[in-house]
């Protein structure tokens, strides 16, 4: 029976009606396009398809059926069926790529599920929790399902928006406890360990890199597994991974009941250490594939090392077995490749590539021009004097494949390189330029965040307000990557289908301008230079902005990302530095989930750098560079003002609202008038239109904030004991010159004179030189700069130290 369902409870109890009726059931994903799933019921013979309403159209030219939504079906009868299904019986069929173009269905019978998951009791423990995570048109979610059922476990479906936002994924796992989890290493690598301490972790379907074992193993059993469709999901299970493997991650021994033999071109087995084929024998091998026999029978060959009627499956994967009795992945044998967890025939793809009209010649192949982002990449001739429209190209295979078997981007060129022996040459292939048409500059707040976001994700330097993000190169893993970035800069839920539905930035900020985010002054994250390369990560000042690091954009080529003391949706008010780091550390890691990472912090948002720092550490990230600008680590040095409070007095807020307001013009290269008052908001809002500056004042309601966050900030600070973070700090601290030219630490801050009613108040301080050496175990290297706390981020004052500033980012060790 075809299996037409999103993942959902309803599609579990229909796989289990279908199997009890002796049936085998074939799903098929509903996101594939039309072509795909009348090609996968007709090649399977579907007669029935279990479906619900908001499908059953889609495959109203089957014979039969069966809508669960209809209410004819809940009073069909309820009683016990007869007569069930035997062990050889086939349980399901699941479609994978195909060598040819076509696509190709594997049979797995209940004995092959049954004994494979009796088998894994004695590698896994049994969790009491799985998660089912994965499509019911991929094989792991046979083992998520009945790894759970068949072992009296509690069974959690996660729903198909939440799967595809890792922070919800994260929240929907601490929620239920959940305790067994399977999940590719790309996907993985977009989740915090933080709150995951007890579940057991599998992954799998791509090549686990040694940091995210270096990340994840520490306190859980942690397994990498390796199977084929055509082996039963699982063939090769490793020993539990540890932190420090560092090198190539095992896949394993083979399971209870399996069988791993790695042989050269004769069949004949490999010494330690040496490349071959892998082959698959044993109780989890597949019948075979539907309506395939002479390809069943390339595949599914005998095997000379069992006993008679003994047959085992060529993987086409290279091998090689390490010391430890466990296999290691090299690659693949034949044209079949792996990109974000999916296995891909490349012939499939360049099949239906050139039956494309105007299509000559065609190559398909994957790159990783950006280290781990391995990307499909189409590269075609033309033929019969048509033009190729890679855009147009891209849409109608994406009417024809799966969204994750479509090139991020297709190349038109004269024609494809060889090499002297008639092959394709690979090396000569052009790098792909991922952009969209006419470009068309960012005008608004949004549309420049968008932008950002789009090109820090997506890898590229430029990107316009017509581009969309698929053409770009965008695919559905990144498309997480960027809703999650999305939600934290504006403080708001984006379903990936948004962007689906509005792929370019004009689409999407006009989108989040219907949900209010235009209306909103301060983002939480706000990209304040696009810029290529690592990101640096620029945390707020005592007033709660990042406003001021955008003259930075002068002096450094690298996106500058500004985090603000502005809560998103779901973020709890932070009581501690420490948990303001932590809030921060998921917007930081919603845009960049792995890092390398790089931190700057000015005043107050030092110390927070400083804790993130110490926290991304702690959780197993590597953090490259960690600079202060004149950052402070007593509270006394943010002022000893009175706390903000609905009863405070008049000449207080009036005070600290002067303090702000003189702050902001500043940044703004404005020089502040020497009143003999204080100024206020009406008073700056005169000055600024007099001047005719070209800036707009923040509303009132941001400079209030401001004003709250200088008391909430002191609090914390005050009682902030710092940990040590492992590495060193560079340090840019505020001096001023003496006549006889020594530097002495700056007093404008420590010695503010604020005139009140003719009165004027002293804020008092001491620093000392090195006060940062008890929180780190490298160097403080510091830098003296001749300007006042106030001027560090001013445009006139950056250009005297921007430049050793920059060079700061540019080794990985600094010598003061």
């Amino acid at each position: 029976m075809g299996l037409l369902l999103p993942r959902c409870a309803q599609a579990v109890v229909a796989i289990l009606a279908v199997l009890k009726t002796g049936a085998g059931y074939v799903p098929v994903d509903p996101v594939v396009p039309d072509a795909r799933l009348e090609f996968v019921l007709a090649d399977a013979a579907v007669s029935v398809v279990v479906t619900c309403g908001g499908l059953a159209d889609r495959v109203a030219g089957c014979a039969v059926v069966v809508d669960v939504d209809d209410p004819v079906v809940a009073d069909q009868p309820v009683s016990a069926v007869g007569v069930g299904p035997v062990a050889d019986d086939i349980a399901y069929v699941i479609y994978t790529s195909g060598t040819t173009g076509v696509p190709k269905g594997v049979a797995v019978t209940h004995r092959n599920v049954t004994r494979l998951l009796d088998a894994l009791d004695a590698g896994l423990a049994r969790p009491g929790v799985w998660a089912l995570c994965h499509s019911l048109a991929f094989d792991w979610s046979v083992a998520e399902i009945w790894g759970a059922l068949l072992h009296g476990g509690r069974l959690v479906v996660v729903p198909e928006q939440v799967a595809a936002s890792p922070s919800e994924l994260h929240a929907l796992l601490v929620a239920e406890q959940v305790s067994g989890f399977n999940q590719s290493p790309s996907a993985v690598g977009a989740l915090s360990p933080v709150g995951l301490e007890s579940v057991a972790l599998v992954v799998g379907a791509e090549a686990c890199p040694a940091e995210l074992v270096d990340r994840w193993a520490p306190g859980r059993v942690m397994r990498n597994v390796y199977g084929p469709t055509e082996a039963t999901i699982y063939s090769a299970l490793s020993a539990p991974l540890t932190p420090g493997c560092g090198g190539v991650v095992p896949i394993g021994a083979p399971v209870p009941g399996a069988a791993l033999f790695v042989v050269d071109a004769w069949l004949r087995p490999v010494p330690v250490g040496v490349v071959g084929e892998l082959y698959v024998a044993g109780s989890g091998v597949a019948v075979g594939y539907v309506g395939r026999s002479s390809l069943t029978a390339s595949r599914f060959v005998a095997c000379p090392f069992g006993g008679v009627g003994q047959r085992m499956y060529r993987t086409g994967d290279l091998v090689r077995w390490n010391q430890q009795g466990q296999l290691e992945y090299v690659g693949r044998a034949d044209e079949q490749v792996k990109v974000r967890g999916y296995r891909i025939e490349l012939g499939e793809v360049e099949a239906a590539l050139a039956a494309v009209d105007g299509v000559g010649q065609v190559a398909v192949v994957v790159r990783e021009d950006r280290p781990g982002d391995r990307r499909l990449v189409g590269y075609v001739t033309e033929s019969g004097g048509g033009v190729v429209d890679s855009a147009g190209v891209r849409a109608l295979l994406g009417q024809r494949l799966p969204g994750y078997m479509v090139p991020a981007a297709i190349v038109v060129v004269q024609h494809l390189p060889l090499t002297v022996n008639g092959k394709l040459d690979r090396d000569a292939l052009p790098v792909p330029q991922y952009h969209g048409g006419r470009y068309r500059a960012p005008v608004t707040a949004v549309e420049e965040i968008l932008a950002g976001i789009y090109a820090q994700v997506l890898g590229v330097e430029r990107v316009g307000v017509d581009d969309s993000f698929f053409d770009l190169g965008g695919d559905s893993l990144s498309a997480m990557r960027v809703a999650a970035a999305v939600g934290v800069a504006f403080g708001t839920q984006l379903a990936v289908r948004v962007l689906f539905e509005a792929p370019t930035v004009a689409q999407l900020a006009d989108w989040i301008g219907g949900q209010g985010g235009e209306q909103r002054a301060v983002a939480p994250a706000q990209v304040l230079n696009r810029g290529a390369g690592t990101p640096l990560f620029c945390v707020h000042d005592g007033f709660g902005l990042s406003w001021a690091y955008r003259n930075l954009a002068d002096h450094l080529d690298c996106p500058i990302i500004g985090i603000n003391q502005i809560s998103h949706e779901g973020e709890a008010e932070p009581g501690s530095i420490r948990e303001m780091a932590e809030n921060y550390i998921d917007r930081i890691q919603a845009i960049s989930p792995s890092g390398p990472y790089r931190l700057l912090g000015w005043s107050f948002g030092g110390v927070v750098a400083h804790q993130i720092a110490v926290e991304l550490q702690r959780r197993g990230y590597e953090v490259e560079r960690l600079i202060l600008l004149d950052s402070m680590l007593a509270a006394g040095r943010m002022g000893k003002f009175t706390e903000i409070t609905p009863g405070l007095a008049l000449g207080d807020h009036v005070l600290t609202e002067s303090l702000v307001l003189k702050n902001l013009l500043r940044n703004n290269g404005i020089s502040t008038p020497r009143y003999r008052g204080l100024l206020t908001y009406r008073r700056v809002e005169r000055l600024m239109r007099r001047r005719g500056v070209g800036i707009d004042l923040p509303p009132y309601e941001v400079v209030a904030s401001m004003i709250r966050n200088i008391a909430a900030n002191r609090a914390l600070l005050s009682g902030h004991v710092p940990d040590v973070y492992q590495g060193q700090i560079i340090a840019f601290n505020a001096m001023r010159r003496r006549g006889n030219g020594s530097a002495v630490p700056e007093t404008e801050l420590q010695c503010q004179r604020f005139w009140r009613r003719g009165v004027r108040r002293r804020v008092d301080n001491h620093r000392g030189p090195q006060s940062w050496s008890p929180y780190a175990s490298g160097d403080v290297v510091e830098y003296a700069v001749d300007c006042s706390h106030f001027e560090m981020l001013t445009a006139a004052v950056l250009r005297n130290y921007g430049e050793q500033l920059r060079s700061s980012f540019d080794s990985r060790s600094i010598t003061g």
